[in-house]
């Protein structure tokens, strides 16, 4: 069985699309546990349409706003399934989705074996809010080379995993809870856990996503500057930066330790390589 972990936030407006797009998948094995993080809009009632018809829409909470990443936790830590993956609102599914991530893991697992901490994850198609794409990578759009973060120190700064592609198996969640305090984002300390404890990340070739872009994403595609305008962008944003950093080791060190020129040395590497 594989559970698909949905949180919602007013999320009335893709919901639907979404929700249409998992039940079209080939792949049938599985169920989706959601939670309601809070919506002020008719987002549960869409849910509960959809749960009333199909049973594999399992209501697993409705609660106060705890924020993206502590709402996955939730979620996380009431899953039992063999495997688990992860679904954003407003993306959308093709049909192939569940199969070919699940392909990969039984590949992985077929390697390294079920007890190792495993998580596959993907590349997306990035959308505007109508599904036009925009870029057919976001690896492309964002400047994200997968190939180049090979060790924990590089991937502290360099997160390569979205949320929405993974797939991990039960070592994976096992070593993955509870969150640091000084978490970020489920996916990236998903990741670093998976690293930490002697796991893989495994990549699927296959870009079966169309990751939509609009005004309301919490976390969306920023495209990669290049030239002259990134160190305009560099100079003028310096403060942020150095903050950003620094949440990024916090976010580390919660999980193993990590010095900071160790952190840096390893960004400056990974920039090196994937600009060279």
């Amino acid at each position: 069985m594989i559970d698909i972990l949905l949180s919602t936030y007013n999320s009335e407006k893709y919901l639907p699309v979404q929700l249409d797009s998992l039940i079209a998948q080939k792949e049938n094995g599985w169920r989706v546990l959601w939670r309601d993080d809070g919506s002020t809009d008719k987002t549960a009632d869409i849910y509960e349409n959809y749960a009333a018809r199909d049973k594999r829409f399992v209501v697993a909470a409705k609660g106060y706003n705890v924020g993206v990443m502590h709402s996955f936790e939730l979620l996380l830590g009431m899953s039992n399934a063999e495997y688990i993956m992860f679904c954003d609102h407003d993306d959308v599914w093709q049909p192939d989705k569940i199969s070919n991530t699940l392909e990969e893991m039984h590949n992985a697992e077929s390697k390294y074996s079920k007890e190792t901490p495993l998580l596959v994850f993907g590349d997306l198609k990035v959308t505007d809010c109508n599904l036009n794409v925009i870029d057919e990578s976001f690896w492309h759009y964002a400047g994200i080379a997968p190939e180049y973060i090979t060790c924990f120190a590089t991937l502290a700064g360099a997160n390569c995993v979205t949320g929405c592609t993974m797939m991990i198996n039960q070592a994976a969640k096992r070593v993955s809870l509870p969150f640091g305090r000084h978490a970020m984002m489920h996916d990236h300390v998903i990741a670093l856990q998976v690293v930490a404890n002697g796991g893989h990340l495994v990549k699927n070739n296959h870009v079966d996503i169309l990751y939509r872009q609009h005004g309301d994403n919490v976390v969306g595609a920023t495209r990669n500057r290049a030239g002259a305008e990134l160190v305009w962008f560099r100079l003028t944003h310096i403060p942020a930066i150095i903050k950003q950093n620094m949440a990024f080791v916090l976010q580390a060190r919660d999980i193993m330790p990590l010095g900071l020129l160790e952190f840096v040395k390893n960004k400056m590497e990974y920039k090196s390589r994937r600009n060279g």
